[in-house]
C-alpha cells in the first residue's frame, strides 16, 4: 500500500505551510513533526503563530481516538498577531 506519510497544513491567512504531520504506522495516527510550531494557550484556546504572517491561529484540540492530534479552527481572527493580547 503506497499511502502518505507527510500531509502539511496551511496557514488559513497566508496560505503557507502552519505544521506538518508525519504518519506513525505503529499507532496508525498522525504525528507533530518536531519542526513544527509548538502549541500555545491563552484565555481563548489553544493556538500557534504561523512563522511566516505572525498571525495567531486558533487550534481544536481532537479527541483521543482521532487520527489526528489537532485541526485548525474553522473560525480564524486573521487581523491578530500571535503576540497580542486578546481584545474586551
Amino acid at each position: 500500500m503506497n499511502e502518505p506519510s507527510l500531509k502539511l497544513v496551511a496557514c488559513p491567512c497566508c496560505r503557507a505551510p502552519l505544521y506538518s504531520l508525519v504518519w506513525e504506522r505503529f499507532t496508525s495516527k498522525w504525528q507533530v513533526s518536531n519542526d513544527s510550531p509548538s502549541l500555545g494557550y491563552d484565555a481563548e484556546g489553544s493556538f500557534m503563530e504561523c512563522r511566516r504572517c505572525t498571525r495567531r491561529v486558533a487550534i481544536i484540540e481532537a479527541p483521543e481516538h482521532a487520527e489526528e492530534p489537532f485541526f485548525v479552527a474553522v473560525r480564524q481572527n486573521c487581523r491578530r498577531c500571535g503576540a497580542d493580547s486578546p481584545s474586551p
